[in-house]
């Protein structure tokens, strides 16, 4: 169960920084590329490790 959760955490992570991306685009038209890179990494870590055996 621990585990589990330890594996899903870089999933929230990964959801923090495109939320944030969103505000920021929707208040100011502009794009944060360094969130993006940083939620497309963790969304990226956290599906091989929840699929990971």
């Amino acid at each position: 169960m621990f585990l589990k959760i330890i594996k899903t955490i870089p999933l929230i992570l990964g959801l923090i920084c495109f939320s944030v991306t969103g505000y920021v685009y929707s208040m100011l038209s502009y794009i944060d590329y360094p969130y993006v890179a940083l939620g497309i990494l963790l969304i990226g870590v956290s599906v091989y490790l929840l699929n990971k055996k």
